[in-house]
């Protein structure tokens, strides 16, 4: 359980978003299958795709948005539950309008030998 000042906390009610932008790089592990949600606000429509993660460099629980490429390419593993992944988001180009994404699975870093 987390600590919140002086309250320890029960369950989250709201989970915050891991935002995963252009250039940067999230260890996770996977806490939950993929679902679908449908869109929010006024003039959106149709469904996106959440999951549930642990973001490994804070410890903290989060959903994470999976995009048509990275919603692929953990379809592909099958069996992505509770492993642990590196999520690389690539840049958006000047010869394109879409980014690369690429999903390294890593080992557990609580049983991980470091040479630091």
């Amino acid at each position: 359980m987390q600590q919140k000042g002086k309250y320890t906390v029960k369950r989250a009610v709201r989970i915050p978003q891991l935002r995963l932008e252009g250039g940067k790089e999230y260890p996770i592990k996977a806490m939950s299958e993929m679902w679908e949600e449908p869109t929010k606000g006024a003039n959106s429509t149709g469904t996106v795709t959440l999951m549930r993660v642990i973001d490994l460099d804070t410890g903290e629980l989060s959903n994470i948005l999976l995009g048509s490429v990275l919603k692929q390419l953990f379809s592909d593993e099958q069996d992505y539950l509770n492993k642990f992944y590196l999520i690389e988001v690539g840049e958006i180009g000047v010869d394109n309008t879409w980014r690369d994404y690429f999903l390294w699975e890593i080992d557990d870093p609580s049983t991980s030998v470091s040479d630091a």
